[in-house]
């Protein structure tokens, strides 16, 4: 800590009264901190006072050794001082060496001092504490279970012991209401929850895969050393929130979705509501089936790597069950003992930390990096937790996807081959380097191989118009969007609209394939260029990425056609973002859940964002009529709460899948809705009212539907080119808008 030092004029008032005798140097041993703080209040600011109440502490102790040495001998005993569990508890029981912390029962407790020592301010009940917690951290520190991990007992007390430092000098309240209750309120669904399941499920099949062409082998010799380890993960996770399956060191911080958490620790409503959070949505709803899939991850790839260790030393019979076990039960181990341990645990814990999506990428490292210059805008507002609530796990399923499709391989193996030659020049022997180099080469391999492969098969069940891709540019696709009831990136199994969200790291390929067949023309050049188009474009999707790509899709399509103006675009973003961080989602799913349509909210009134969202409150707002004068229904109640929009009904409207044939040859009709598109349509709005337009709309659209589809059923219409089809389906669109403008009495406004 830099040395404090005082202004002349202020010096010269200390010397004064300590002339005066109103500063008495042998009266202040007797003093308390805070009564010495006091008297230097009356001549110093506050924090001067405390600055040199803190000297006048350090010079006290410095005359006091042989006192102070027996206290330390009587208070702190044996192994208490050698504790390096954490931060704080280690400076606690350093410092009880200079004498800072007195012994219990002690009148004066030097607290100023010790506040500028340890970085936080401490009373001498919570030094008591402290070193009690750390005790008892200390007296289980050394004992072991068969596996050879810290018992459960540890585990609990190192709990305790972070907990309660935590709320010594807790996060501020709009830090915890930001980050922990903003992302949690986010979170709070079962969707999300289903979601994670589905893709780690994913993923922990393909990487299954990959280990076993690694090292030639179906399945390791200890399958039940991998059941003891997996239920003691689970078990130490769910007793105190510890992850032992990704845990290199005993002071690593507990992370949920690989990601730093704030802690709600301490006093206040705030502070319960975000401890609420952090264990039903971080630890129960988001961190179990991360631990589970980890945990098995870890096990399958110990079991594995150390049997081919086993075996590599010519072991065969109950001598390699035995050496493989040795391996696997080091492996297990915080700090390994041997040097084939410590290789077995380091491959694990990596599977571990892939087969859960927190493993360290230059994605991710990317996504982290611009949401921690955000944050440090205003550490306690933290704007890129809000920008950004969750990025390591979606960065990582992006950059697992770009390696399932293969479309970078060659660069990757140039990378490869660049390393193999460094590893050599720094001195490592061929053998290790082309070992190393062969283990890179393989997964790279069997990912790219398995996931083109697996793409191209679900490929094969679908038609080019049971896909749809990124988002629709033009305003009459996006209207056949919402017509088809369908999302960007999804496809059509039945007569549902699943998301592609669900094909996890197998996605990126799958829309590769998708693309080459859906626009490549039968052309190999244009078959690969859209494989590599369809393929690449999911980078955006990467956090901080994907953000900018928000706000330029609000800016040049205006909302996606939801908003006339940009700036109703930036409001209705800024409502969503307000409404998604502060009405758990489960209760905006419980809403939709509990309503048979979907419902019309103005862009520009925020108070209808909110009311969209709660149950009951939601009915009252005006059902969404679609432009064929159809009621937009939502999906059922069980869809919806498992689901959410990742799987929605295909509308089967005759006329809907006439325009969407119609699309697929580039004669796509103008379908888009009027409200938004012509300018005597929005006049008549204003003039009729709200109330009266919803009944324009309904009579607009049902007779849209009505006669497109006597048109499409008629023999004339069929005989028809496809670019006629379009050009009379446009004709009685235009008819109809002469005549709901002359039946709702449209007046031209004067100029």
């Amino acid at each position: 800590m830099a040395a404090f030092c005082l202004t002349k004029d202020i010096a010269d008032k200390l010397k004064a009264a300590a002339i005066k005798g109103d500063i008495n140097i042998a009266e202040m041993y007797e003093m308390t901190s805070s009564q010495r703080r006091a008297l230097f209040g009356k001549y110093v600011d506050s924090d001067t006072a405390r600055q040199v109440n803190a000297g006048f502490e350090s010079a006290m102790i410095s005359t006091q050794a042989d006192a102070l040495s027996k206290w330390a001998e009587r208070t702190f005993k044996g192994k208490a001082n050698e504790s390096k569990r954490k931060d704080v508890a280690a400076k606690v029981k350093s410092l009880e060496k200079t004498g800072v912390l007195t012994p219990q029962g002690e009148d004066a407790f030097l607290d100023d001092l010790a506040a500028t020592k340890l970085g936080a301010t401490v009373t001498a009940e919570e030094v008591s504490k402290i070193v009690e917690l750390a005790n008892k951290m200390e007296a289980s520190a050394d004992q072991r279970n068969e596996l050879g991990l810290p018992t459960l007992e540890y585990f609990k007390a190192k709990r305790e012991m972070e907990d309660y430092l935590a709320g010594i000098e807790p996060s501020s309240n709009l830090k915890v209401l930001s980050s922990t209750i903003g992302r949690g309120t986010m979170l709070l669904n079962f969707k999300s929850t289903l979601l994670n399941i589905e893709s780690n499920t994913i993923q922990a099949f393909l990487q299954a895969a990959e280990r076993r062409f690694e090292t030639r082998r179906i399945g390791g010799v200890n399958n039940q050393i991998g059941k003891q380890y997996r239920d003691y993960v689970l078990k130490v996770w769910n007793e105190t929130g510890f992850d032992v399956s990704r845990l290199r060191t005993l002071d690593d911080e507990g992370k949920v979705l690989g990601e730093e958490k704030v802690t709600s620790q301490g006093k206040g409503a705030i502070r319960a509501l975000g401890r609420f959070y952090e264990d039903i949505v971080f630890k129960k709803m988001m961190g179990t089936p991360d631990v589970i899939f980890s945990s098995l991850a870890f096990a399958d790839s110990a079991n594995l790597t150390s049997t081919m260790l086993a075996r590599a030393e010519g072991l065969t019979g109950e001598k390699l069950v035995t050496r493989a076990g040795e391996i696997f039960r080091d492996a297990t181990r915080i700090d390994p003992q041997t040097p084939q341990g410590k290789k077995v645990r380091e491959q694990a814990i990596a599977d571990a930390e892939v087969a859960t999506y927190t493993n360290k990428s230059a994605y991710s490292d990317l996504a982290l990096g611009i949401r921690t210059a955000l944050n440090a805008v205003q550490p306690d507002l933290r704007l890129g937790d809000q920008l950004l609530p969750f990025v390591k796990t979606p960065a990582n399923v992006v950059a697992m996807g770009i390696e399932s499709s293969g479309i970078l391989l060659p660069f990757q193996l140039s990378i490869d081959t660049v390393k193999f030659v460094n590893d050599i020049r720094k001195g490592d022997s061929i053998s290790d380097a082309r070992l190393n180099n062969f283990k890179g080469y393989m997964r790279k391999f069997v990912r790219a191989g398995f996931g083109m492969s697996l793409a191209y098969i679900l490929a094969e069940a679908f038609e080019p118009e049971d896909f749809i891709g990124e988002y629709p540019t033009t305003t009459k696709e996006q209207e056949l969007l919402r017509l088809q009831k369908a999302s960007p990136n999804s496809v059509r199994i039945g007569d549902k609209w699943i998301s592609l969200d669900y094909f996890g790291v197998l996605g990126t390929p799958f829309i590769g394939m998708m693309y080459a067949k859906k626009y490549g023309e039968g052309q190999a050049d244009q078959i690969i260029y859209n494989y590599y188009l369809g393929s690449g474009r999911q980078v955006l999707k990467i956090p901080s990425l994907d953000v900018v790509g928000s706000l330029k899709d609000i800016i040049e399509k205006q909302r996606f056609g939801e908003a006339e103006t940009v700036t109703e675009g930036l409001q209705k973003a800024a409502q969503d973002f307000l409404t998604a961080r502060t009405i758990p989602s489960i209760i905006y799913d419980v809403a939709k859940a509990t309503d048979q349509y979907e419902r019309e909210v103005k862009p520009n009134d925020p108070y209808q964002s909110f009311q969209s969202r709660l149950p009951f409150l939601r009915q009252q707002l005006p059902p969404k009529i679609n432009v064929l004068g159809e009621t937009v229904e939502t999906e059922s109640a069980l869809s919806q709460l498992l689901f959410g929009s990742r799987v929605k009904s295909v509308n089967t409207n005759p006329v809907v899948e006439e325009y969407t044939r119609l699309a697929g040859t580039g004669n796509l009709p103008a379908i888009s809705d009027y409200e938004r598109t012509n300018e005597r349509y929005k006049q008549l709005k204003e003039q009729v009212g709200e109330a009266k337009f919803q009944e324009v709309k309904r009579f607009f659209g049902t007779n849209m539907n009505i006669r497109t589809s006597k048109l499409i059923a008629s023999a004339r219409y069929k005989r028809l080119s496809d670019e006629d089809k379009a050009k009379e389906i446009n004709k009685i669109k235009q008819d109809l808008l002469e005549e709901t403008l002359r039946k709702f009495r449209y007046k031209k406004p004067k100029k």
